[in-house]
């Protein structure tokens, strides 16, 4: 199974860091990836990205919320068709603290949870794989 994951800065105030994230099936089939935890979702979860600020030399640490959920159903997968790109604007300012004129690098660290398809959900989820995915670093200076 082949995923790309993206990141790309969309805003780098100090007050609205956005950071758009993209996930590509470079395969020949249609894939369904589970969004938990991932850059599908619209804040940055815990896991899901790795900052480092580089004016300071240290990775930040994640101060949002750690959540637990229930086990994913069909309806928490993402059908991406072979050779489609899927893109989410991932807020950060909740998740991390940000500050004025220093420069950061965020990347995409987190697992995907992956199956080739939906027909008995409680056999995919037993038997879907997890992928690990390390995406492209954005530098960026908050202003």
């Amino acid at each position: 199974m082949s995923l790309i994951s993206s990141c790309f800065i969309v805003d780098a105030t100090s007050t609205q860091i956005q950071i758009k994230y993209e996930l590509q099936n470079t395969t020949t089939y249609t894939l369904y990836v589970c969004h938990y935890y991932t850059g599908l979702e619209s804040i940055a979860n815990s896991g899901v990205f790795t900052v480092y600020n580089e004016t300071k030399q240290c990775e930040m640490k994640y101060k949002g919320v750690k959540a637990s959920r229930i086990p994913p159903t069909a309806k928490n997968y993402i059908k991406i068709e072979p050779n489609e790109t899927i893109s989410n604007i991932v807020l950060m300012n909740s998740s991390f603290d940000f500050q004025p004129n220093e420069i950061y690098t965020v990347t995409a660290t987190h697992r995907l949870n992956v199956v080739d398809n939906l027909n008995n959900i409680n056999s995919v989820i037993k038997n879907s794989i997890t992928v690990p995915t390390i995406s492209n670093p954005v530098t960026f200076t908050a202003i």
